[in-house]
């Protein structure tokens, strides 16, 4: 595949709407993986809104990848203190369908690391939802592995 030109930076509040269509996008991916999870079946404005939080919250980082001035990709990311000190916790990583292969996803999480390591992090983490052995095999191509199990339970009323 050619090389792809690609830029890496910090979002803008203009690439809201970019972002918050990436965010649908990852939920119709996850709704095909686990078509009775619930969480993937949320309006499109709710998901508007996670992405306006994300780019004003203090708290978080958001990367974009842009090629020719178009958003293809973002990650969104946070540190939390452990007891062995900082770490990155990667919430959010999705590529536009049609520019996977085409190495944002991988410029991407090198920004978060490079990010993370100028903070002080001693480790970086991103969770996969099971059953997506695609983004497995992205994560472990770049180095990264399988530590922990993560359990979850929907609680209340939909």
């Amino acid at each position: 595949m050619m090389a792809v030109p690609l830029v890496v930076e910090a979002a803008a509040e203009s690439d809201l709407p970019a972002i918050a269509h990436l965010f649908g996008e990852l939920a119709r991916h996850h709704g095909r993986i686990q078509p009775d999870n619930p969480r993937y079946g949320v309006p499109s404005l709710r998901w508007r809104e996670l992405a306006e939080r994300a780019l004003t919250d203090p708290d978080e980082e958001v990367l974009v990848a842009r090629s020719n001035g178009e958003v293809v990709g973002f990650v969104r990311f946070l540190y939390r203190e452990k007891p062995w000190g900082i770490s990155c916790e990667i919430e959010t990583l999705v590529v536009d369908e049609d520019w996977r292969g085409a190495g944002a996803g991988s410029r991407l999480l090198e920004a978060t690391e490079e990010a993370a390591i100028a903070r002080g992090a001693r480790g970086i983490r991103a969770d996969i939802l099971v059953g997506n052995d695609e983004g497995a095999a992205f994560w472990q191509a770049r180095g990264y592995k399988g530590f922990a199990l993560r359990f979850g339970k929907p609680l209340g009323e939909d």
